[in-house]
């Protein structure tokens, strides 16, 4: 079985922003739909946490040309790359280098915002602190991130390869990075801290890629806590034979699409009086 995925004591893993911009459709498309869901008046002070390379986070800009928006993460490759994209275009942007679980902020956001980012972090109870703190009075968030259950079937095809003789070696003592949260634990969080839940349930994808190659490029921006345990030059050949595996029980169809099924927690709340 995977590792508890709330256990402590994983390293910080390394980005790659140019093969995460090639490889990120999925993320983008999704956080392209969120960003839909948001009624904004143009007027909004925005947090996006976990902004990557700041596409969306200068999307979010766009949306409050009388406001300003701050991108977060706690990536420097990343930061750089959204800093040299992003900010001669928008003057109420800014891009910041600051971890999601010690957020600085007080009373300072009308919205936190953060979209497939929060997963990353096992341990949300300081992550909902630093957003109660950031947001103004009745500020609100919007938040979603990979729930409990998503990506079940590459989890196993990956604990499974991690355990074969060939590759076990380079996994001893494996913890898992992901913060996977189920729907009443999540909300006993929100309740805990004294946010007012307007919206709270679990979205199911199926997400297709477009062959084998198509499937490797997201598999380096979603395994890279498994990919980085392999020295480099191995790290093709451990790629194969995972979809090797993932493919003999969940094989492409007619149409040459591989699908893994995500499972989302989308949670919108308000901050209640203090």
């Amino acid at each position: 079985m995977p590792p508890d995925p709330h256990a402590s004591g994983v390293s910080r893993i390394s980005w790659d922003p140019q093969d995460y911009a090639r490889n990120s459709r999925i993320q983008e498309e999704y956080g392209r739909k969120q960003l839909a869901q948001l009624a904004l008046t143009g007027n909004e002070a925005v947090l996006d946490i976990g902004c990557g390379d700041g596409r969306l986070t200068a999307l979010l800009a766009q949306m409050v040309p009388r406001g300003r928006v701050l991108g977060i993460d706690s990536s420097p490759d990343m930061i750089a790359a959204a800093r040299e994209t992003h900010l001669s275009r928008h003057s109420n942007l800014a891009f910041e280098l600051i971890d999601a679980t010690a957020l600085p902020f007080q009373s300072e956001f009308d919205l936190v915002f953060s979209t497939s980012a929060l997963h990353w972090v096992k341990d949300h109870v300081p992550v909902l602190q630093g957003i109660r703190r950031a947001l103004k009075p009745k500020g609100k968030m919007y938040l979603t991130f990979a729930a409990r259950g998503t990506l079940a079937a590459f989890v196993f095809a990956v604990a499974a390869l991690a355990e074969d003789p060939h590759w076990a070696a380079r996994f001893d003592n494996f913890e898992m990075p992901y913060g996977f949260y189920g729907l009443e634990e999540y909300r006993a969080l929100l309740d805990r801290f004294g946010f007012v839940v307007e919206r709270l349930e679990l979205v199911e994808r199926d997400v297709t890629h477009e062959g084998r190659e198509a499937f490797e490029g997201w598999m380096r921006t979603t395994g890279m806590p498994y990919l980085h345990r392999v020295e480099p030059e191995r790290r093709q050949a451990f790629m194969r034979e995972l979809i090797d595996r993932y493919l003999e029980k969940h094989p492409i169809d007619a149409q040459g699409l591989i699908h893994v099924k995500m499972v989302n927690l989308l949670v919108k709340a308000e901050k209640s009086a203090d």
